[in-house]
């Protein structure tokens, strides 16, 4: 009993002491609260960035990837998936390069026939006939510029055709358009003809059976020059 008085004596002195000295001096007591928030505060951060760099080792590298309806984290690419993707890509546009310029080229060899067709006063001086003898003749390993000068020297440019036959083919076939002519004959005259013998106008014309071969080979040398 006597213990219990004497310890609740020594807090009530120690509580008196300290209400006395806050009162006389109420700074040391506000320089200690201050002191104990900012450790508190210094503990809080330490903690939570030391936590955030394990996160970060232990984690692979995200990018955040934002629409209207949500975000989410998708892995980033690597070094070598952006390398191939750019390759992909150069590829891509090599090939759309190297077909614009197909284009352009075989349009510029169209117009070039059309405009030759028109000097010699031809029927079928339009792009639909035009293009059957570039495409046809280059599908099989011709100059079409072969398949007109025998066009040239066997119908004076379909002048004087017989059944849209402008390339005195002796098939027996009776055509019923210039498309349909030329779509049937053109492959055929460039793979026997045009493609074997090239501008060797010479073996041509013989090959071809063609009257006065020494005269008609000139002229299809001049028409082949002149587109």
């Amino acid at each position: 009993m006597r213990a219990g008085q004497q310890l609740a004596q020594t807090i009530g002195n120690k509580v008196r002491i300290t209400t006395k000295l806050f009162r006389t001096n109420p700074d040391v007591f506000v320089r200690l609260g201050a002191t104990f928030v900012v450790f508190l505060a210094l503990t809080v951060y330490t903690f939570t960035f030391h936590l955030g760099s394990t996160f970060a080792q232990t984690t692979p590298n995200y990018v955040i990837n934002q629409d209207d309806s949500f975000s989410s984290l998708i892995p980033a690419p690597n070094q070598a998936s952006v390398a191939g993707a750019n390759t992909k890509k150069q590829d891509e546009e090599k090939r759309r390069a190297e077909e614009e310029k197909r284009k352009r080229e075989r349009e510029e060899k169209i117009q070039r026939l059309i405009n030759f067709l028109r000097k010699q006063k031809s029927p079928v001086a339009n792009y639909e006939t035009a293009s059957l003898v570039v495409n046809l003749s280059e599908a099989n390993g011709a100059d079409y510029r072969v398949v007109a000068a025998i066009m040239g020297v066997e119908s004076g440019f379909c002048k004087q055709s017989f059944w849209h036959n402008c390339f005195g083919y002796l098939n027996g076939v009776r055509y019923s358009s210039y498309h349909n002519s030329f779509s049937d004959i053109v492959p055929k005259v460039s793979r026997q003809y045009a493609a074997r013998y090239g501008w060797n106008f010479e073996g041509l014309a013989k090959a071809y059976g063609q009257h006065e071969w020494e005269r008609t080979s000139r002229n299809m040398r001049y028409f082949a020059s002149s587109i």
